[in-house]
């Protein structure tokens, strides 16, 4: 008797179930709308990749740092970051971005041995990230920096043609937030480093303009984040990074006290 009960109520509810869903589906077909899981997903990669492609690359806003004839300073780059201290995917990207920025930068200063830990902590991330194709290039871009390391054009050529790629492999790969992130990071490490030399390195009337030509950077990296205003991860490192827009988008002249504001709360993000 139980199992005859058992039988009944189970294909009652699969009757349920059924019924339930070809309304949906009909509807579905009907409409051909697909289904809106969140803000964000009116962006699109497009959008976010116009802007990025307006702004000066890490590449040449490095190149701009090393013009002034700033020395490099150990304590920079993030090459003993502990990656299972990040817990969550937004970490991970902003982590990401910020990575990339120190490598570009560790680099350009031929600081060998932080270059290769760098390469270590890009390789963990990406492939945390589900990242394939971007962990199979950075296995051969330690490769192929091995064989080469004593051609400094060649070494040069190798990066640079790593950079374009992984950065096309990213557009493909990584979802609208990923992209946003990773970029955001990017700038907001360049920031930090640009106001930490111009607050103590002698070159300061040089870095001062290579600050402040960072304005369009940051607002670029506003604009970016407020095209998602649905995530609560995006808004909230927006809120952080409002103040530091304000600083350069306003009429008033840098000082040193506007400097340390900008270093403070970059070094409060990227560290």
């Amino acid at each position: 008797m139980k199992t005859k009960i058992l039988v009944v109520t189970l294909t009652l509810a699969s009757l349920c179930v059924l019924t339930s869903c070809q309304p949906k589906k009909s509807e579905d077909k009907k409409t051909g709308v697909a289904k809106i899981e969140a803000p964000q997903s009116n962006v699109t990669k497009e959008e976010i990749r116009a802007i990025i492609r307006s702004m000066p690359t890490q590449t040449e806003i490095i190149k701009l740092i090393n013009s002034t004839g700033a020395s490099y300073l150990a304590g920079f780059t993030n090459e003993s970051l502990n990656t299972q201290n990040l817990l969550t995917r937004s970490e991970k990207a902003m982590a990401l971005g910020s990575v990339l920025f120190d490598l570009a930068y560790t680099h350009m200063y031929r600081q060998v041995e932080p270059f290769n830990k760098l390469i270590k902590i890009s390789e963990t991330l990406t492939k945390d990230m589900g990242f394939e194709e971007i962990v199979e290039s950075i296995k051969t871009l330690r490769a192929d920096y091995e064989k080469n390391k004593d051609n400094k054009e060649e070494l040069d050529k190798i990066f640079e043609e790593w950079r374009v790629d992984s950065k096309k492999l990213l557009y493909t790969s990584g979802s609208v937030k990923d992209i946003s992130l990773i970029y955001s990071a990017g700038v907001v490490k360049s920031l930090n480093v640009i106001s930490y030399l111009t607050l103590f390195a002698p070159q300061k009337d040089q870095l001062l303009v290579v600050l402040k030509n960072q304005k369009g950077a940051m607002n670029a990296v506003c604009e970016i984040l407020s095209k998602s205003p649905g995530d609560p991860d995006i808004s909230k490192y927006l809120e952080t990074l409002t103040p530091i827009n304000k600083i350069f988008q306003s009429t008033e002249p840098f000082t040193q006290k506007s400097i340390e504001e900008i270093n403070s709360r970059t070094v409060a993000v990227v560290k």
